[in-house]
């Protein structure tokens, strides 16, 4: 099985929530003796971390497959720990905030891995944008994460202390400690919510330190090679990239959580892909920077600043017009806006689609702008029995317009 359809594979089984994942990896190198090596927090000794630690032992499937969510984002979460010079147990924070679920949204509506507020996200750079939600890019999410966490405990000066302050806000912290006259965080008188973070935190750290003691297993995740991180020019339309390098939309959604639809022009600052998608997008992404740049001098050229004023001629615009369309074709699709985009959404359409935990007919049609009964007459086994994940239904027919 190639790595890119290993990816695929696993991608869709945490999408889809389906257990422990026994994938072989492309790289034989486990993340996580790498990440217990800087660990620095300990705590597993006292009784609030082992009421933790009892439980996760009692549900060590849920354990193990909270954790096989990780895979498309740990690599990073660690590299970014790692290179602040922060305890790793921090990169193991989304499993408390979010278990791992990028679309993740709490009552309080925190979203992402990291669940911030709104009210936080925008104090941390993290606002909405075209066809892009900040707060659940997974690398724009953790940098502004760690670097709260860095500001609490340069604050605090104490980790369990720091952490209280992200979970539950540094103004409920402080008159806490004013009311317990101590900043012991083990002794202050906090929500319930708080005062399980830390020892749930601690819990899943000493798990990972220590799996076979505790008589748990660690999903397979590889400590490089999962994803790559592709830095965008928002000038460069990458949905017609993504069209063009036919990558999997699953894929796209799973290690992109952020975008809101892949077949649209977005803000998004970076893209994460498994390495042979990557390879594919940069290609053409290049592609398309190299056949934007003579149109972009020839629209300076025949047009200077001046020509489309309300005083400019017929066939000033003319000429710049011509210039376009002689400008040589540098793409493998067509240069014209309206068929590229065309393209990308004719190519964005699969012709089978895997049904996800709570889909119903009525929705797939709706996302495939198909009937029910059509769904039905093209997949006669979904008319007679209920929907379940990982079930596979034909859609899109016909990827012609004229197909009738």
């Amino acid at each position: 099985m190639s790595p890119k359809l290993q990816h695929c594979l696993l991608a869709l089984l945490l999408s889809l929530g389906i257990g422990q994942v026994h994938a072989e990896l492309p790289t034989t190198e486990s993340i996580w003796p790498r990440l217990v090596a800087g660990m620095r927090l300990g705590g597993e000794d006292r009784p609030e971390v082992k009421r933790f630690i009892a439980h996760y032992r009692a549900n060590p499937g849920y354990f193990t497959a909270m954790l096989a969510r990780a895979e498309p984002f740990l690599w990073y979460i660690l590299n970014a720990a790692e290179t602040r010079r922060l305890p790793t147990e921090l990169a193991l924070l989304p499993t408390v905030e979010s278990s791992w679920n990028a679309q993740a949204v709490s009552v309080s509506s925190a979203y992402g891995l990291w669940q911030f507020i709104p009210k936080t996200g925008d104090a941390y750079g993290l606002k909405d944008a075209l066809n892009y939600d900040a707060r659940r890019d997974p690398v724009a999410s953790t940098t502004a994460a760690l670097h709260l966490l860095s500001e609490l405990h340069r604050e605090y000066g104490d980790w369990p202390l720091a952490l209280a302050a992200y979970n539950t806000g540094g103004v409920r912290l402080k008159q806490a400690i004013k009311n317990g006259r101590t900043r012991n965080f083990w002794r202050l008188p906090l929500p319930p919510v708080t005062q399980d973070y830390v020892p749930r935190l601690l819990a899943i750290a000493a798990l990972v330190r220590s799996p076979g003691r505790y008589g748990v297993t660690l999903p397979p995740i590889a400590e490089s090679g999962v994803a790559e991180l592709i830095s965008l020019d928002s000038a460069v339309p990458l949905h017609v990239a993504l069209a063009a390098a036919g990558v999997d939309q699953e894929v796209l959604r799973v290690f992109n959580p952020a975008l809101r639809t892949a077949d649209s022009p977005t803000q998004s600052p970076t893209l994460l892909l498994p390495p042979a998608d990557a390879i594919a997008v940069r290609a053409e992404l290049a592609l398309l920077q190299q056949a934007m740049t003579p149109l972009s001098a020839a629209l300076h050229i025949a047009a200077p600043a001046p020509a489309f004023n309300d005083n400019a001629s017929s066939d000033s615009i003319l000429i710049a017009a011509q210039k376009i369309r002689d400008l040589p074709a540098q793409m493998h699709w067509d240069l014209r806006i309206g068929s590229a985009q065309e393209t990308a959404s004719m190519r964005m359409k699969p012709d089978h689609y895997q049904v996800r935990r709570g889909d119903t007919l009525f929705d797939i049609g709706k996302r495939h702008g198909m009937s029910v009964a059509q769904l039905k007459r093209m997949n006669p086994d979904a008319g007679s029995t209920s929907l379940r994940a990982g079930q596979i239904l034909k859609v899109n027919e016909c990827s012609r317009r004229d197909c009738g």
